[in-house]
């Protein structure tokens, strides 16, 4: 082989070699940043101390009479609860036609103002009808069930709203810890079909390093897939270079099989507190069901959160219309709008509904409930 023919091979490996380093130091450069906006983002929230208050029952309560400020990059907006622990007035609790909506921080209302929530707006839009706020941050199904046989049944609720996060609360109803909450929290157990109430009195040692749940662990533990596409899912330009070519299709027999115990689990949860709520309420729907998504569903839909909530969704909202129950579908009627205006309801970074983002809500649940309440 001539000198002549050697040297332009070289050239071609010397530039592709150079085009490798530098795809793989530019793909450096944005995992970091993304690393470091992300954890920029997490540094940036403060609230003032007292919002949440130990429980043992419970494993926390919202502190009574508290008022005060939470910032965050997205946000700088001002709480305050009555001296119950509600993120809701007095009067309202005392009014003869009230619904109690019940549910997260998507209906205490994190990121935004009093005055601001999906609550307050329904508030607004009906002279006879009051909405009372009982949304505790942090909260799943099973923890808003113990707070409706404490709490929520004695102010006799003409009828009750039980708002689903599709985000975390079937995962967070068996887990002794939250995904996203590092305190710790009752759960129940299903034996023979019976709801079996454990880890009470809630110990107040916070989560343990290592905790071995997560968003991510939770949604591919056991799912069949290629080793490279785990370890894309450990980086943050990994998790958008998925959204890009993952297949929804591989999921739904994963999830289906998978995730079986926490729907039967989430359905016994949602049956106790229907049965509470038609003791103390009226009419044939004093219990209906929101199903509520998050930023994911909305804003990444070809990601795997939104591959999971969608999937919750259709699986929640088929069994509890077996069941008999109401189901208002706030993610569907999300979606379509998204697909018309953009859908920018959510805080960029932080997650949680906008000021716009209740608004559209309490459009969606207003719409739904016409003709329920009577």
């Amino acid at each position: 082989m001539s000198e002549n023919t050697t040297k332009p091979k070289r050239e071609i490996l010397f530039t592709l070699i150079s085009v490798m380093i530098a795809v793989a130091v530019g793909l450096t450069g944005v995992e970091f940043a993304l690393g470091y906006l992300s954890k920029q983002a997490a540094a940036s929230e403060k609230m003032d101390p007292g919002l949440l208050q130990y429980d043992a029952e419970l494993g926390w309560r919202l502190g009574r009479s508290w008022s005060g400020t939470h910032e965050h990059q997205d946000f700088k907006v001002h709480y305050q609860t009555n001296p119950l622990g509600l993120r809701t007035p007095v009067s309202t609790l005392s009014a003869d036609k009230k619904v109690a909506v019940v549910g997260d921080s998507f209906v205490f209302g994190l990121g935004v103002n009093d005055g601001e929530t999906f609550t307050d707006l329904l508030n607004e839009r009906s002279s006879e009808w009051r909405f009372a706020n009982f949304g505790t941050p942090g909260y799943s199904t099973d923890q808003e069930l113990l707070l409706y046989r404490d709490l929520v049944s004695k102010f006799k609720p003409t009828k009750t709203l039980l708002v689903v996060y599709l985000g975390n609360d079937l995962l967070d109803n068996r887990l002794a810890y939250p995904l996203q909450a590092i305190y710790g929290k009752p759960f129940f157990a299903l034996n023979g079909g019976e709801l079996e109430l454990q880890n009470t009195p809630v110990p107040q040692a916070p989560k343990p390093a290592g905790y071995p749940y997560t968003f991510t662990s939770e949604m591919t533990r056991g799912l069949p897939e290629a080793p490279w596409k785990s370890s894309l899912r450990a980086l943050h330009i990994g998790q958008r270079l998925l959204a890009l070519m993952d297949d929804p299709e591989q999921y739904r027999s994963h999830f289906a099989k998978k995730f079986e115990p926490d729907l039967q689990l989430m359905q016994a949860l949602v049956s106790a507190m229907r049965k509470e709520a038609e003791t103390v309420g009226e009419g044939d729907d004093a219990f209906m069901v929101a199903l509520l998504p998050g930023r994911s569903y909305i804003a990444q839909t070809r990601s795997l959160p939104a591959y999971y909530q969608e999937f919750v969704r259709g699986a929640l909202k088929q069994r509890f219309e077996a069941m008999g129950i109401p189901v208002l579908d706030v993610a569907e009627e999300l979606s379509a709008q998204a697909q018309q205006d953009g859908g920018d309801w959510y805080h960029p970074n932080e997650g949680h509904f906008t000021p716009a983002g209740h608004k559209v809500v309490a459009d969606i649940l207003w719409k739904s409930l016409q003709g329920r309440l009577q």
